[in-house]
């Protein structure tokens, strides 16, 4: 962590630190309790409190996810696979920034939207089969989008 004496400012270079880790996540929260009610329609009640994470470099990375939820509902995420994004950018300039508070924008989206079918049936005209994971991936694009990155593809 380096200070920018100009302004007094602290910045966070390591995007897989716990310490940033912990603001990306706080900052998803934040951001999806003010902005999910609009890009969900259907009317869904969430206590953002429930939600969790936990670092876990082993066993996610192993079957090749950034982030997942487990059975308990904590989201599981690996530094490794984040740092391997990271790396990955330095070779291919065409790949999306990697950016961990978008990245738990998608998966607390994904999981109330698979708890809640209901908001599947207000993306029907824009995908031809709205999974949960395409329409977590859109509002992940609006989180980007909104910060000047590159949006993730959709794939179908």
């Amino acid at each position: 962590m380096t200070t920018n004496n100009s302004q007094n400012i602290k910045l966070i270079e390591d995007i897989t630190s716990k310490e940033f880790l912990d603001m990306a996540f706080e900052n998803s929260k934040y951001w999806c309790l003010n902005n999910l009610p609009i890009y969900f329609k259907s009317d869904v009640k969430i206590n953002y409190d429930i939600f969790k994470y936990r670092i876990d470099n082993e066993m996610i990375g192993s079957i090749g996810s950034d982030m997942c939820f487990d059975e308990s509902g904590q989201i599981r995420v690996s530094q490794k696979k984040i740092k391997f994004y990271q790396e990955r950018e330095k070779v291919f300039e065409f790949e999306p920034e990697t950016d961990p508070e978008s990245m738990f924008i998608h998966e607390i989206a994904e999981f109330i939207i698979n708890k809640n079918h209901e908001i599947m049936l207000d993306y029907l005209n824009e995908f031809r089969f709205p999974a949960p994971h395409l329409i977590a991936r859109k509002i992940e694009n609006i989180n980007r989008k909104e910060k000047g990155l590159r949006e993730w593809p959709y794939y179908f």
